[in-house]
């Protein structure tokens, strides 16, 4: 006689990754102040009980959703960092930071900052911490290292970085809505993209001859 194959048993490690998950999906659905805890619990299948094990507050919940994407996103652009020269890692880190702009996760959270998190200030200067204090500061230190061989022009490393990502973010934006910018839309992404590196790169890039 066959045996009946037992439903298969989540692992309680995988359970915070999942309700992670639920709550970035309700947070898009219904923003972050319309969210509740008791339908991220139906969306990850537990029970709300089981949420709070791991998240105190829905507060607490969307900090880890910002975290663990900024983390995923330094792992990404460390290991997509590659190269001889400065420019040669930036370039590299490149189409890794832009597909994560262009991702669903990126994009629901870009959009509770704008449309939503000017009414929770303690998220607001969490979230502005979390990406200036991490992925600007990683790109910073390349240009920083850049300056220091003399490959780019003396500036300000951090307001450099600043610059590049408000470039990538802006035009990543307009990508994702043709039909409201179509100024973009006779350009492909990687078209788009190689012109936000050329620009970048043309006003920092150390030209021969030309002191430092």
């Amino acid at each position: 006689m066959s045996q009946v194959a037992e439903p298969q048993r989540r692992r309680p490690a995988e359970r915070p990754d999942e309700i992670l998950d639920a709550a970035l999906e309700e947070f898009g659905a219904r923003g972050l102040a319309g969210a509740r805890m008791s339908d991220i619990a139906r969306r990850a299948n537990v029970s709300k009980g089981t949420v709070y094990l791991y998240f105190d507050t829905k507060d607490d919940l969307f900090r880890s959703v910002v975290q663990r994407t900024i983390a995923d996103a330094v792992a990404t652009l460390n290991e997509a960092a590659v190269g001889a020269t400065a420019e040669e890692r930036i370039r590299g880190l490149l189409p890794s930071f832009w597909q994560l702009l262009r991702s669903k996760r990126f994009e629901i959270v870009y959009r509770l900052v704008y449309a939503e998190l000017h009414n929770f200030p303690d998220l607001m200067r969490f979230y502005s911490t979390e990406i200036a204090g991490q992925v600007s500061s990683f790109i910073a230190d390349l240009i920083r290292a850049g300056i220091e061989n003399g490959e780019f022009r003396t500036a300000d490393p951090d307001v450099t970085a600043r610059m590049l990502m408000a470039l990538c973010i802006k035009h990543a934006t307009w990508m994702a809505r043709p039909d409201l910018f179509p100024h973009a839309s006779d350009r492909t992404e990687e078209q788009v993209r190689g012109d936000v590196a050329e620009f970048f790169f043309n006003a920092i890039r150390l030209q021969a001859g030309e002191p430092n």
